[in-house]
């Protein structure tokens, strides 16, 4: 890769940027070909930040929210949904435990793709798997059933945040979201 360095010192972040583009090779591409010092594209301009030296600056943390209780009714929900609208006007966003996503299916998907990379080297496939319903049939037999329950999972992790602001916008869906 060039150097888009001038003779007066001058950097252009732009050309670098353009130049790495025009590889089509990316980050692997300079790994791949043994580079050893990281680019100037890739280091932040540290002068650049403004970082407050307030000692409220230093001991700040992302509000991380337990999302294990949200869908039992009673005073936990109401905690969680209050909580989720105090991080999103003072943040907004936030961290997620307890997200109601078992473990094992997180287990079975990476079996799953180990199995299919393995496996089938010599396969690919391509499927949609959004808007509409997943044609189960698309999906590579060797990692089907497990993609489908990952798949489940996601969605309904996926959808959390908007029950969520529908419950903060005092809204009662017509129906259960799935």
């Amino acid at each position: 890769m060039m150097e888009a360095d001038h003779e007066d010192g001058s950097y252009d972040r732009n050309k670098e940027l353009k130049l790495l583009d025009e590889t089509k090779a990316g980050v692997k591409g300079l790994v791949d070909a043994g580079l050893t010092k990281l680019p100037k594209i890739f280091v932040h301009d540290g002068h650049k930040v403004n970082i407050s030296s307030s000692s409220s600056a230093t001991n700040v943390s992302i509000p991380v929210i337990d999302l294990g209780s949200l869908h039992e009714e009673g005073n936990s929900r109401h905690e969680i949904i209050q909580k989720v609208k105090d991080a999103g006007e003072k943040w907004g966003f936030f961290q997620v435990v307890n997200r109601d996503f078992p473990p094992c299916v997180l287990d079975e998907m990476l079996v799953g793709c180990v199995d299919f990379m393995t496996k089938m080297l010599r396969d690919t496939f391509s499927c949609l798997l959004a808007p509409g319903p997943i044609d189960r049939h698309q999906l590579p037999s060797i990692c089907r059933d497990v993609t489908i329950k990952y798949l489940d999972n996601v969605k309904k992790l996926a959808l959390t945040p908007l029950e969520i602001r529908i419950a903060l916008g005092g809204i009662r869906p017509r129906k259960q979201l799935p």
